[in-house]
């Protein structure tokens, strides 16, 4: 998500697997909606971290299982930057009810 002035513009990379690109299109769509809606400047963490709970959200509500295992795969293994602990600890406190 980039924006200008004149313009905002969402890229997604062609040749990616279609599960990814939803789920990319959805982070990207929410950083567009952040934008217009909230307040600025935002914490890096919160704009990360509720991008990232979306595009998770929505890989759950389409069934989207090698998408959210890509998410789960990558929080277990660390090699994601720490703001994306925001959305864990988020989804952690949905799981509890």
């Amino acid at each position: 998500y980039t924006e200008s002035a004149e313009e905002e513009t969402i890229f997604i990379i062609t040749g990616i697997a279609e599960d990814r690109a939803w789920i990319t299109l959805a982070h990207e769509l929410t950083h567009f909606w952040q934008k217009r809606n909230c307040p600025n400047p935002q914490d890096l963490a919160l704009i990360e971290g509720f991008a990232e709970w979306t595009a998770y959200k929505l890989a759950e509500h389409h069934e989207l299982y090698r998408a959210m295992l890509s998410c789960d795969v990558m929080l277990q293994n660390r090699t994601i930057p720490d703001f994306i602990l925001c959305w864990l600890l988020k989804r952690s406190l949905e799981s509890r009810g």
